[in-house]
Formats: structure tokens, C-alpha cells, sequence
């Protein structure tokens, strides 16, 4: 059971925390340019993606208020 549990972490470890664009360039930022750098990077990513899950969210909110979608 205990191995089960270790290979499903090491397989969600594996599969969602894959380096993409922004890890990327927060390395790349903070080699240039050191700790604020990157960490500027990184606060710019998470207004993003806060931006898109309001909107998102706000989509859904809008169309779940149509008599026909409920």
C-alpha cells in the first residue's frame, strides 16, 4: 500500500509540475537580475491567472443565470 502511495506522488509530481513559460523565465530573470526580479515574474503570472479565473468565473456566473442553462 505504501508503494502504491509513493509511485501516485511521484506520478502527480511528475505530471503537474512540468516547467513551462513562466518557470522559465523566473530562472531566467533571477540569474539576470536576482530575488525581486523573479519574484516580479512570478506576482505578474498570479494577477494573470487571478485575472482569468475572475473572468471565467464570471462567464459561468452570467450564464448559469439563463432560465435554459439551470
Amino acid at each position: 500500500m505504501l508503494t502504491l502511495l509513493i509511485t501516485a506522488f511521484v506520478l502527480g509530481l511528475v505530471f503537474n509540475a512540468t516547467p513551462g513559460p513562466v518557470f522559465a523565465e523566473t530562472v531566467r530573470q533571477g540569474v539576470r537580475g536576482g530575488f525581486r526580479s523573479a519574484l516580479a515574474v512570478q506576482l505578474g503570472s498570479l494577477v494573470g491567472d487571478a485575472l482569468w479565473a475572475v473572468v471565467g468565473l464570471t462567464g459561468v456566473g452570467l450564464l448559469l443565470r439563463l432560465e435554459s442553462l439551470r
